[in-house]
């Protein structure tokens, strides 16, 4: 049986103050869920759309909810309904969502999707193999075999804005994962015993083989897709000269501000989203070089 739906337009709620970076959600009040409520809907990880309009869905106990936070008075939550067979919206993937969604709006999205996969992995205790149990609304689990509280995972990374010697040109790659001609900054995950800065240095020369200074913080980004917070840098090369690693990339080189402005249309370069905080940190480096 399909679930009756109560269309709300998102754009019936404003949000308490802006927002500092795309897909952050820093703006919820994240204490006990107020009486009003509102549950934005998922399918097996992807949102719930109406007519390339996102809509609210009625909550179903059958399905998981998760507490997102407080948010203009209204209790926001995340619905899974990927027990339903007819669904009150179409299944899209939050990438494919039309640009004429609203920043924080997407920032919900963004978290909802982040907390139901890892509802979805964790529904077992990995020390006694046990069911686990929901708690605090959905923000944690609990195994009470073992005795212990599960929270979220969150997989630190870091995305680096690596500056020419003379700071006019930065390096952009192709990574092997990213469609083709898709070039963005270099980018990797922090590995245990490091600080963010010596994550920034080891990935820049095992990825390109440039040594840099001048390791300096920037900016951070929720990362839905892959469970991570991105923390940004720009740092300086030290030489010029690009050796990559074959086994990650496919191309990576030197572009100056002109060289953006002339490839911008060419249909064999793509450059990062703007809801990206790689795209972010390209622009605000581009607005120096005007």
């Amino acid at each position: 049986m399909a679930l009756k739906t109560n269309w709300l337009k998102m754009d019936n709620i404003t949000p308490l103050m802006p927002l500092l970076m795309p897909l952050s959600a820093g703006f919820l009040e994240r204490g006990e869920p107020l009486d009003e409520t509102l549950y934005l809907g998922y399918f097996k990880g992807r949102v719930l759309i109406d007519q390339e309009m996102l809509v609210w869905v009625k909550p179903d106990p059958n399905g998981l909810q998760v507490f997102l936070g407080n948010w203009n008075g209204v209790a926001i939550f995340a619905q899974d309904l990927s027990h339903l067979v007819e669904l009150p919206g179409d299944p899209t993937d939050l990438w494919l969502l039309p640009n004429s969604v609203p920043k924080d709006h997407l920032a919900l999205l963004c978290q909802g999707q982040h907390m139901l996969r890892w509802h979805a992995k964790n529904r077992f205790c990995a020390k006694t193999g046990t069911p686990t149990e929901l708690q605090d609304f959905g923000r944690s689990r609990r195994s009470e075999i073992a005795k212990t509280d599960i929270y979220p995972r969150i997989d630190p990374a870091v995305i680096m804005l690596v500056l020419s010697p003379d700071k006019k040109k930065v390096v952009l790659a192709n990574s092997k994962l990213m469609p083709p001609g898709l070039h963005s900054l270099l980018a990797g995950y922090v590995e245990p015993g490091e600080a963010l800065e010596d994550t920034v240095r080891r990935e820049t020369i095992e990825e390109v083989g440039l040594n840099v200074s001048e390791v300096t913080y920037l900016a951070s980004q929720p990362w839905a897709l892959s469970g991570s917070l991105m923390v940004g840098f720009t740092c300086v090369a030290t030489s010029w000269e690009i050796q990559i690693d074959a086994d990650e990339l496919e191309t990576a080189d030197w572009f100056s501000h002109k060289d953006l402005l002339r490839l911008k249309n060419d249909p064999a370069y793509g450059f990062p989203r703007r809801n990206t905080i790689a795209r972010h940190m390209l622009d605000q480096w581009r607005e120096t070089q005007s």
